[in-house]
């Protein structure tokens, strides 16, 4: 397997997480959607460690998913917060960088 290969695995949706999106509309305790965010988080900390990603990355990645998940959390200010800080997001692009892929090369097929 090639790190791309993984990479690409990653772009692909992981089932259920549309509902952790949009969690502000549809869960009724705060933490509900901030837990299950958090895990979807650690599932991509998880594959960039099969991926062979440093440590030093990893624990950037880890803290870019407990800053979302704690100040994520905060009732009103949480959900203005989690408007503008991606995780997820950003934990991709640091794996993408490691490797030194382009997002746009993931969308080619």
């Amino acid at each position: 397997m090639y790190p791309i290969d993984g990479i690409k695995r990653l772009g692909t949706p992981i089932p259920f997480t549309h509902f952790f999106e949009r969690k502000w509309l549809s869960c009724r305790r705060r933490w509900n959607g901030d837990a299950g965010g958090a895990l979807a988080g650690l599932y991509i900390i998880n594959e960039a460690r099969r991926l062979c990603v440093p440590p030093a990355k990893r624990v950037q990645m880890l803290g870019n998913v407990a800053v979302d998940s704690v100040l994520g959390s905060v009732p009103l200010a949480g959900d203005v917060f989690d408007v503008f800080f991606k995780s997820h997001r950003r934990n991709l692009q640091l794996i993408l960088d490691h490797f030194g892929i382009h997002p746009d090369e993931l969308r080619k097929g």
